[in-house]
């Protein structure tokens, strides 16, 4: 699990930064064309997301901070 959990917050972190990047650009008028990408993106995000919750769940962390 301590793996799992290591790549799932690498994701949140790295898929975050991509997206904010990416939102500035798109808020500047460029990078339109990447919007797929972004989506992408923010799929993965929630997904490393949920999968933290279910651990954090899974070892006992109370429900409020799941």
């Amino acid at each position: 699990m301590r793996n799992t959990a290591s790549i799932a917050r690498w994701l949140v972190r790295l898929c975050g930064i991509a997206l904010i990047i990416l939102g500035i650009l798109f808020w500047a008028g460029r990078a339109l064309s990447l919007v797929p990408l972004h989506m992408l993106l923010g799929l993965v995000l929630v997904l490393a997301l949920w999968v933290l919750a279910g651990i954090g769940g899974r070892a006992g962390v109370p429900a409020g901070r799941v």
